[in-house]
């Protein structure tokens, strides 16, 4: 005899579907709150450079900064991780990655898979050897070992959403081709 497996026998439901809106103060959600813990708030704002030579008031709607929650910068890229073990998530990350003018990935490769989608902008993108231009709503993939660079050649700013799936290992997470 088969046992099938029914679609609800592996989901449960705590309360009633709106029980999320616990968070939301007069319309408003609020990061903070820890009820809130699978979503979060991204604005425009969040991942601009200059933005950080200022920082936030005590009052503002941001989880507290720390490492985990920083804008990573390096090379003309800005990078604001949105989601990972911070918020529990086990099995990939989730994040935004902004070049400027000039930024560049130099040729590198991973022991997991990223998929790339195009928000805004234009980049030069390589993977194995060949070369792409990606525009906004293009999504690109590269699997495990897939050496892959990109480039932003257009002289305009290039914003991309970025999952890896599993999440990167303490080390040797990125090999350079340099290296």
């Amino acid at each position: 005899m088969h046992h099938v497996l029914r679609a609800d026998e592996d989901t449960f439901f705590l309360g009633a579907s709106t029980s999320y809106n616990n968070g939301y103060k007069n319309g408003n959600f609020d990061i903070r709150d820890p009820r809130n813990r699978h979503l979060f708030r991204m604005n425009d704002d969040d991942i601009v450079l200059d933005n950080l030579k200022i920082g936030t008031t005590v009052d503002a709607p941001k989880v507290s900064a720390s490492m985990s929650t920083a804008l990573l910068a390096y090379s003309g890229i800005a990078l604001k991780m949105l989601v990972d073990q911070r918020l529990d998530a086990q099995c990939m990350t989730m994040f935004m990655v902004e070049y400027q003018p000039g930024g560049s990935a130099l040729p590198h490769d991973h022991p997991l898979e990223e998929a790339y989608y195009i928000a805004e902008g234009e980049v030069e993108a390589e993977a194995d050897g060949v070369r792409y231009t990606l525009r906004p709503g293009d999504v690109f993939w590269t699997g495990v070992g897939c050496v892959h660079a990109f480039y932003n050649t257009s002289g305009k700013t290039v914003r991309r959403l970025e999952t890896q799936p599993p999440q990167p290992p303490a080390r040797h997470a990125y090999r350079f081709a340099r290296d």
